[in-house]
């Protein structure tokens, strides 16, 4: 096809692996994708994602999705439409994770695509830490960890931890019925006749669409996980938010930072690191100007516009 090609396996990629190329083709799922996005630091460098087993990952960062016995005539097409420039670009802002080794005084950096997150190794221990949100000092908070997520990771695990149940949208709607003010009487009635008809499912999924942010927004999320409240009236407005920097500082024992699920840095008691909006990195991203259909499948596109509905 007049072309050069590096074929490299996920575990085995690494930043020299790019410097002389073109475009990168993503072959996998999510974590393929986020791990070769992680190389990614020129924003004019492209990444083509394929799911290669939609029977298995969900693949939302994926553009295509391919099916084992239709991969010797799809991934041709593929890539004749990009070659023949059958396509558009679109741009993913990243954050840029800093944190400097007090010992040694190296400095380590990464970028990320989905979320950073922070907290001891063991899970069931108390993390501790003190949060600075674009300079203004929000406390010490002890929880199960810190979550920081991009417009890209805000439909990923930053929704999941978000996300508003259908029980919750219950447990609400028993508690209005039990006030006597006619405003929450009449709520309540509401919520009885939407209960009636079964639209539980649609609220929490009305509400919890809203935490979904686009993915070239400048601005990050910071979310407290389920920390220990002492105090509610301070707690809610500090615990989470947007932000376009936040600081941490450790007072994690035996903690770990782990960007996008597949880089870990080991992190201790007064270690410091920062997470900022990196809008000048953001990711290069390319979709086709016709997609390939699977037979038996929607679509990459038809699957996102039903997502969206």
């Amino acid at each position: 096809m007049g072309m050069n090609a590096k074929i490299k396996k996920e575990n085995e990629l690494d930043q020299h692996d790019i410097n002389d190329i073109d475009l990168v083709i993503s072959i996998g799922g999510d974590s393929t994708y986020l791990k070769a996005a992680g190389i990614i630091l020129n924003n004019e460098l492209p990444i083509y994602g394929i799911n290669s087993d939609p029977t298995r990952r969900t693949g939302a960062l994926c553009n295509e999705s391919l099916i084992f016995q239709e991969r010797e005539q799809q991934i041709p097409v593929i890539i004749e439409q990009i070659l023949a420039g059958e396509y558009s670009s679109f741009y993913r802002n990243r954050a840029w994770f800093t944190i400097e080794n007090p010992v040694t005084g190296m400095q380590t950096n990464k970028l990320c695509l989905n979320e950073v997150f922070a907290a001891e190794k063991d899970v069931s221990c108390t993390s501790m830490y003190r949060v600075q949100v674009d300079g203004r000092d929000m406390g010490k908070f002890k929880s199960s960890g810190l979550l920081i997520g991009t417009g890209t990771g805000s439909s990923g695990w930053l929704y999941s931890a978000r996300q508003v149940t259908n029980q919750e949208v219950s447990t609400i709607q028993s508690i209005i019925g039990t006030y006597d003010n006619s405003e929450l009487v009449r709520l309540n009635k509401i919520f009885q006749y939407l209960s009636c008809i079964q639209v539980n499912s649609n609220i929490s999924g009305l509400i919890s669409s809203n935490n979904v942010f686009p993915y070239d927004s400048d601005k990050l999320y910071y979310l407290v996980r389920e920390g220990y409240v002492s105090d509610p009236s301070s707690y809610t407005w500090r615990a989470e938010g947007y932000c376009s920097m936040i600081k941490v500082i450790s007072e994690i024992i035996d903690g770990s930072v782990q960007i996008d699920g597949y880089f870990k840095y080991d992190i201790g008691i007064g270690d410091v690191f920062t997470v900022e909006s990196c809008p000048q990195k953001s990711l290069r991203c390319i979709r086709l100007n016709k997609q390939y259909e699977i037979k038996g499948l929607p679509s990459q596109q038809q699957s996102q516009q039903e997502i969206q509905i």
